[in-house]
């Protein structure tokens, strides 16, 4: 065998090349060898040098190496992420990205994300956890073209750190980009998925749960900072949508009818719940029972998506304690509001959500409680057509 050629060392190629002692072409997010192979690309850290004319946009800053959710608590699921070092020019074109692209965002889906109500870009260029945020949102649209890309998961666990950074110096301020960058997060939890390097076996969106539970909180607190003239172009922004502060038509009990029989307790008791237990589940289904009665009425899709999304948010915090606990109640109830997902399927934030979720849930749950899965299977595929 001909002795193997010599090549220039690469100090800065990523870790995976190293490893296996060949030449790194040092193309960002990925090289060509760990494209060529399928498997994921990290760089080390190398913290530009700085130059007169060409500092960062945003400066690199070190993160833990372990993801944080929103409320501090480390992930041991998620593989560590190195910090890659942001240049002026790579800042400004992801920036033109989120411009261009997710534009797109606001008008199918209307939302206080509105550039006629508030330029986030220049809002981004003052507060780092926004930028980061935006990012983020651009980042996960990039991943549908290259899966093996780290930089979702790097920009929001960056945006989550630095925006509990920012909430701890709450003011009327930085109100306004903290709730705005709330927003673009909440767009972006339920994309987290575990790492394919782990085991397959199917675990419920709890982090998004969580994480959007979180963030309602800070958004409620960061409103109620902000100047008069931003909330009243928030208010403006929203008086075409949904309102959500209309509890009792958000929670009304007729909206659950239609899945009484989740709720059938002498059939399938679940002993050890008490009543506030029970009110917790029936609270929940009587949001998704909403839900469904607004694709049942033939709502804008861009109605159905902040639905959707505002799950995590309004149900009882101790709905995502009972799926942590793996209750087959709980799992069936999240399936069906899953499947109302297929509605928007053809948005790229849940495409395939619906399908991952109901078939994973089916995986996971026991032989008695199968009948549940009828329903969700039936609305996969659906969409805003025959609603069952």
């Amino acid at each position: 065998m001909p002795p193997r050629l010599a090549h220039k060392k690469s100090r800065t190629g990523c870790q995976r090349c190293k490893a296996r002692r060949v030449k790194c072409d040092e193309t960002h997010p990925i090289c060509n060898n760990c494209k060529r192979h399928g498997v994921s690309c990290e760089f080390p850290v190398t913290p530009p040098k700085s130059r007169r004319g060409s500092a960062a946009l945003i400066e690199p800053i070190p993160i833990k190496t372990q993801t944080v959710d929103w409320q501090g608590r480390r992930d041991s699921h998620t593989p560590i992420l190195m910090p890659m070092p942001l240049t002026c020019s790579s800042s400004k074109q992801r920036a033109h990205h989120f411009n261009s692209f997710t534009t797109i965002v606001s008008h199918s889906f209307p939302s206080p994300i509105n550039s006629a109500t508030v330029d986030i870009i220049q809002l981004g260029l003052q507060y780092e956890f926004l930028m980061n945020a935006i990012f983020a949102l651009t980042a996960l649209h990039i991943i549908r073209n290259v899966p093996e890309s780290p930089l979702h998961r790097f920009y929001l666990n960056l945006a989550l750190q630095q925006q509990r950074e920012g909430v701890a110096g709450f003011c009327s301020a930085n109100a306004t980009p903290l709730v705005l960058s709330s927003v673009l997060i909440s767009y972006q939890g339920l994309n987290l998925q575990p790492d394919h390097d782990y085991p397959k076996m199917y675990t419920p969106p709890c982090q998004w749960l969580h994480m959007t539970n979180g963030i309602s909180k800070i958004a409620s607190m960061a409103m109620s900072m902000m100047d008069e003239q931003r909330l009243n172009q928030f208010q403006e922004a929203t008086t075409y949508e949904i309102d959500f502060r209309d509890r009792a038509a958000m929670f009304n009990p007729a909206n659950s009818k239609i899945f009484e029989a989740l709720l059938n307790w002498s059939k399938y008791p679940e002993p050890d719940l008490d009543m506030t237990g029970r009110a917790i589940y029936e609270k929940t289904l009587d949001y998704i029972g909403g839900v469904h009665q607004a694709l049942v009425r033939k709502e804008p899709p861009r109605h159905i998506f902040r639905r959707i999304l505002c799950f995590g948010p309004l149900v009882p915090a101790q709905f995502t304690t009972f799926l942590e606990q793996g209750r087959p109640r709980a799992l069936a109830i999240l399936a069906h509001h899953c499947a109302l997902a297929s509605a928007v399927d053809d948005h790229w934030v849940f495409q395939g959500l619906a399908r991952r979720e109901v078939l994973g849930i089916q995986s996971i749950l026991p032989a008695e409680w199968q009948w549940a899965m009828e329903w969700p299977l039936a609305m996969l595929g659906q969409g805003l057509g025959s609603v069952p």
